[in-house]
């Protein structure tokens, strides 16, 4: 059933886009009709851990995700974006997840607005700031 899914959303997407288009308005509309074809996951934050010592960590959250137009969520953040790479090591975990960085005991948070024009919030904890609570070691994925 997931792969008819699959071809359907693909079929669509080759109908509503014209190849040798140079129309961006038209491409940004066929990202939104995809978009609204496909379920959201409910993750709301994107979050980086790692295990520096056997009783250190450090790491990021990312979340209130805010293109300059439209609606991004931390799906589309992750997978545009922070898509973890081949070089991540067994003490480096990059996923996604339904909690709020301030649900995961992160605090202080500042706006970031990226190259792409892209704001979110970003939280930072570690050694150099402050301790990386239990909730996100767990969440990261890490045992404790």
């Amino acid at each position: 059933m997931k792969i008819l899914k699959n071809l359907f959303v693909i079929s669509l997407i080759l109908l509503l886009s014209n190849c040798d288009s140079a129309d961006k308005e038209k491409d940004n509309a066929n990202l939104w009709a995809l978009k609204l074809l496909t379920k959201t996951s409910g993750h709301t934050s994107v979050l980086y851990m790692e295990q520096i010592d056997p009783f250190t960590y450090g790491g990021y959250c990312l979340d209130n995700f805010s293109p300059l137009t439209g609606v991004m969520t931390a799906d589309d953040y992750y997978t545009a974006h922070a898509a973890p790479t081949t070089t991540m090591g067994i003490n480096q975990k990059y996923k996604l997840s339904k909690k709020k960085c301030s649900d995961l005991k992160f605090s202080g948070g500042y706006t970031i607005r990226d190259t792409d024009g892209i704001s979110f919030d970003k939280y930072v904890c570690g050694p150099q700031g402050s301790h990386c609570d239990n909730k996100a070691v767990l969440e990261a994925g890490f045992k404790i």
